[in-house]
């Protein structure tokens, strides 16, 4: 009686091919029961279709009918290799009878080749299993928790997938299109979280108060850009910013404006609030007073060859990075 073969062509370039001769053996290496009970646990199970198909692995098995008829209960793919780990798929052809899995399709996701990890190993993961609808061209998605949930993968739990992955009666009927002249498509995708997530913190300033840090002022007297020869171009910058972490920033209000030196006004007022960090270009503008306007004696701006400039800032909220 013929072998089931595995036929990599179409779907795995670049990809390791499987050896089905070496990979169909009816002996399990591992206790099922402790490393894939699945479904019992898994508190929400999404099934979706898409048009892509996996991004990291998939293999097509044909002469499908003849893993039950040579009493191959379970069959492993070969390695692939997603987020610097190796992986493999765990097929049950007739269900994962130990894991609720009667009259079902079972289908897990396994790490392997963990004897090279250290000691504690954990690894977190969000993983999609797929099923290759061929007359739809199609791909049937499973994911758990709404595709939200990081499962972990540690020492005594290499392997999550699912029990009742697809029941026997509606992936056998012809009509479905998973089992088309006794061939079908399984697939994976695995993505690692392989660092501490970036994250910050806001705090937004009640009753804020104009407060002291070091700011200084730049001023293009003759403008710069559009205020270029027309203007008198003022800007502010901060100097420190010692009162957020690295990567942090602040929320902040603030005003300029010339003073009238002849009858001590706040005349040519200007304000605007802004998110700024350290190192951060500075803020305010390219026309801040008519050049015309700053020399008119009658406005007081420049007087004995002296302007003054004063500014107010006001820290409003406050973004500490946490990590």
């Amino acid at each position: 009686m013929g072998e089931p073969t595995v036929d990599k062509k179409a779907h795995l370039v670049g990809k390791p091919t499987v050896d089905i001769k070496a990979h169909l053996v009816n002996k399990p290496t591992v206790d099922m029961k402790a490393h894939l009970v699945d479904t019992i646990l898994t508190p929400v199970i999404t099934r979706s279709v898409r048009d892509l198909p996996p991004t990291h692995y998939s293999f097509r098995i044909q002469s499908f009918s003849l893993l039950s008829k040579n009493s191959i209960t379970r069959y492993e793919s070969t390695d692939f290799k997603s987020g610097g780990y190796n992986w493999k798929l765990s097929l049950y052809p007739s269900g994962n009878t130990d894991a609720n899995g009667k009259d079902h399709v079972s289908l897990y996701l396994m790490m392997s080749d963990t004897n090279s990890l250290p000691a504690g190993w954990e690894v977190n993961v969000i993983f999609r299993l797929f099923l290759f609808d061929q007359i739809q061209d199609k791909y049937l998605v499973l994911e758990d928790n709404n595709g939200g949930r990081f499962r972990l993968f540690h020492e005594l739990k290499k392997g999550w997938g699912f029990s009742q992955f697809i029941p026997l009666a509606t992936f056998n009927n012809p009509g479905s299109g998973y089992l088309v002249n006794d061939s079908c498509e399984f697939g994976a995708e695995v993505f690692v979280r392989t660092s501490a997530p970036k994250s910050e913190s806001l705090s937004m300033v009640m009753n804020a108060k104009t407060v002291r840090h070091t700011w200084k002022t730049i001023v293009y007297p003759k403008g710069r850009d559009s205020g270029k020869y027309n203007s008198i171009s003022l800007y502010i910058m901060a100097a420190d910013m010692e009162i957020i972490s690295p990567g942090g920033k602040l929320f902040i209000k603030y005003q300029l404006w010339l003073k009238n030196q002849i009858n001590s006004r706040k005349d040519v007022l200007f304000n605007a609030s802004t998110w700024t960090s350290f190192p951060k270009i500075y803020y305010g503008w390219q026309k801040f007073i008519d050049l015309k306007a700053l020399h008119d004696d009658a406005k007081g701006f420049l007087l004995n060859d002296t302007c003054i400039v004063e500014a107010e800032i006001t820290v409003l909220g406050i973004v500490n990075k946490l990590r």
